[in-house]
């Protein structure tokens, strides 16, 4: 067999090949499954029990308890430490003012009102009891 035949011959295999590769590659990505959604009903109820330590305090740290806000020694009050929250929150100051719930000042002062997600995490660490 001369070169340009070889060639030729190599070629349709290599082409074959490929197309058969191909083939398997296609059908194996057809979409046979059924997307699965994530569940976004606001009223799941998630059953972990909500900690300051892990939960809360780095929410109020980053919104709540930072210079000339509600720190330790502010005159207002503190929400810096475990004990200074829970007291807020044991006084329903907390959720009604983040809240933004007429009759209480609105907080954060002068900023936007915190996501949903971190209002019910703070709700929930006060109906779990406050755990530390």
């Amino acid at each position: 067999m001369n070169t340009k035949n070889q060639l030729i011959r190599n070629g349709k295999i290599v082409l074959l090949g490929l197309i058969a590769s191909g083939s398997v590659l296609f059908s194996a990505c057809s979409d046979n499954t059924e997307l699965v959604e994530p569940d976004t009903n606001s009223n799941t109820i998630d059953t972990a029990k909500v900690l300051y330590t892990q939960d809360v305090k780095t929410l109020l740290d980053g919104s709540c308890a930072f210079s000339g806000c509600h720190n330790t020694g502010s005159a207002v009050g503190s929400l810096a430490t475990y004990t200074s929250a829970k007291k807020f929150a044991e006084n329903v100051r907390i959720l009604g003012s983040i809240k933004h719930e007429s009759g209480y000042s609105k907080m954060p002062k002068n900023g936007t009102k915190l996501a949903a997600e971190k209002i019910a995490r703070i709700e929930k660490w006060i109906t779990d009891g406050y755990l530390e």
